[in-house]
């Protein structure tokens, strides 16, 4: 299928970064940066460390506090890292401009 320059009203329903006010501008990078973090290196690698029986401690949160408090942790983490990702998703979602999408419509026809 050749491309037409025109953009297909339907592929994206976030608005862009550089369209949102300077607020959640800041709100989306801090969640977007965040996500990662809690996410990957403080939630699940910890957990497959403990799995695993690995006892490097390296700069994991979890893997320094009493071991009674690792997994519960871990799950916070976890927890932490999908919300951060999902808000800053909702943030982008709630600057579309309810016109924006009949206005791409319009212009795509």
């Amino acid at each position: 299928m050749m491309r037409t320059g025109r953009r297909d009203p339907g592929t994206s329903r976030l608005a862009d970064f550089g369209e949102l006010p300077r607020q959640k501008q800041f709100l989306v990078g801090v969640c977007m940066t965040l996500c990662p973090v809690a996410l990957f290196p403080q939630g699940i690698v910890p957990g497959v460390f403990k799995v695993t029986g690995m006892d490097s401690r390296a700069w994991f949160l979890a893997l320094y506090l009493p071991p009674w408090t690792q997994w519960p942790v871990i799950a916070v983490m976890v927890a932490l890292g999908v919300a951060l990702g999902v808000a800053g998703l909702r943030l982008m979602q709630q600057d579309r401009r309810p016109g924006q999408d009949a206005a791409e419509e319009a212009a795509g026809s």
